[in-house]
């Protein structure tokens, strides 16, 4: 009788235990429960709550319009809103999306809008090997619309389709040691203090078929990194590309500077280079001093 039990309650826990385990696919939805499941039948509420309950590689799914709260992701994960208006409200003091996934962290956000309401940053990157930003809406944040900083590690940013409005820089790329390789495509950053920054060696950012508009600086390269700019619109800012320290490029090809207050300039030891292709409506500033340049 002891053995029947025993095996008995054996089977029990074998039972249980599935039931326990993380899935590939989580859902959210207004009206979920973090305590829930995070099944379609049963979601979560907020991308928190069901982040522990994703596994490595999975996707968290939003099933209707509204806000879900702010994230700090700690893993490979994607966070998908397509067809509904998911969103994160921001707060005072508090990071939107967090992402300090680790060396072989590969993150992805889609389809989501991002809305400051007096928050620092947008998304804020420590870790990752890659970060996918697709279709995102980011907006009224008194930081960066997107700050990637990984220090000693290397991480690749893929910005596409996507939107930034109204923060103090667009997109601010630092690292002290690190590698980051940026890929911007197709994207809107209008009405900031900054549009691209990149601050310090070992940064190579391209912008391509992208707007820049009523901002400060909209490419401006503050470290001795790299900003390659091809066939993108630069309009109406303070000044269209700068290079501020000794070190730091830019190169460009098949842009449109339109009615900036200047659309060049750069201190001693800075370059700026032109594949001869570039349209300047309104006052150049400095002729770039770069040796010729092709992109194909």
């Amino acid at each position: 009788m002891k053995y029947a039990a025993s095996f008995g309650a054996a089977l029990v826990l074998c039972a249980v235990a599935p039931a326990n385990a993380q899935q590939v696919r989580t859902f959210v939805s207004t009206v979920g429960d973090d305590l829930a499941a995070c099944s379609r039948a049963a979601p979560c509420k907020t991308f928190a709550g069901a982040l522990s309950k994703t596994g490595l590689g999975g996707e968290i799914t939003c099933l209707d319009a509204g806000g879900y709260g702010s994230v700090t992701i700690t893993k490979s994960i994607t966070l998908n809103c397509e067809g509904v208006a998911g969103s994160i409200l921001g707060s005072a003091g508090i990071v939107s999306v967090t992402i300090n996934a680790g060396t072989t962290g590969d993150v992805a956000l889609r389809n989501i809008n991002l809305f400051g309401n007096g928050g620092p940053a947008g998304i804020r990157v420590t870790t990752a090997r890659t970060v996918t930003v697709q279709n995102v809406r980011i907006n009224d944040f008194t930081g960066e619309g997107i700050h990637v900083l990984p220090g000693s590690t290397s991480t690749n940013l893929y910005v596409r389709d996507s939107r930034i409005t109204d923060v103090a820089s667009g997109i601010v790329l630092t690292s002290s040691g690190g590698t980051i390789k940026a890929q911007i495509d197709n994207t809107r950053i209008d009405g900031n203090t900054a549009g691209l920054t990149i601050g310090s060696p070992n940064v190579v950012a391209s912008i391509s078929n992208s707007v820049i508009a009523n901002s400060g600086t909209a490419l401006f390269a503050n470290g001795a990194g790299t900003i390659n700019a091809s066939r993108n619109t630069i309009a109406r800012n303070t000044q269209g590309a700068r290079v501020g320290v000794s070190g730091g490029a830019i190169n460009l090809s098949q842009n449109a500077f339109d009615d900036n207050t200047v659309a060049i300039s750069f201190v001693a030891g800075g370059i700026v280079s032109s594949a001869g292709d570039n349209g300047i409506i309104g006052p150049p500033g400095q002729a770039p001093t770069g040796a010729a340049i092709s992109f194909r």
